[in-house]
């Protein structure tokens, strides 16, 4: 069994905001652990650890409709001692579209560099301000997602369970504080 973790630290700002739209950057310096547990015969396998930065872009216009461009690992990291194994390289675009309030459709193109492009969808729908709820699915291999947001006071919790057609499910956590 192994282990990863991944620990960022992100920030964004704004190049232009008016009454109808905005454009930001941001980036993210990411900290990843690996850790290849015990083999059976009681053997610690060792662990890894590397950085890898992350940059985007996100525009909006009338407030309704978004557009990004995402670009992961692009200082190419490579994790591990003796065996060096490169992160993967992922370009992602996305476009949001808002109907209504509290209702999100989100549709991206997900290449990681060397594989198939995945195309990801969405929906989010926010019951209360504070709680939103999210499926997804995406293709390359086919998979199904749901989860949940909380939002408090500027403090950030997300969930989230993906499936895999083959490997067992993944549950991925968000802890974030938003800074104004």
């Amino acid at each position: 069994m192994s282990g990863e973790y991944t620990f960022a630290l992100s920030h964004g700002f704004m190049l232009m905001q008016d009454i109808h739209s905005f454009l930001g950057i941001g980036y993210n310096l990411k900290y990843y652990h690996w850790s290849l547990g015990e083999s059976v015969g009681g053997l610690d396998l060792g662990s890894g650890a590397t950085f890898g930065l992350d940059l985007g872009i996100q525009g909006s216009i009338y407030n309704r409709t978004y557009l990004g461009l995402y670009f992961l690992n692009i200082n190419s990291p490579k994790i591990g001692s003796i065996s060096r194994h490169e992160l993967p390289q992922r370009i992602v675009a996305g476009a949001a579209y808002l109907p209504v309030d509290n209702v999100a459709t989100t549709i991206a193109l997900n290449k990681t560099i060397g594989k198939d492009t995945q195309v990801e969808a969405g929906f989010e729908f926010k019951v209360i301000p504070m709680l939103a709820l999210r499926v997804g699915v995406s293709t390359a291999p086919n998979r199904f997602s749901g989860g949940l947001g909380f939002n408090y006071n500027n403090i950030h919790f997300d969930y989230a369970l993906r499936t895999h057609p083959v490997l067992s499910e993944t549950h991925q956590f968000g802890l974030s504080y938003i800074i104004e």
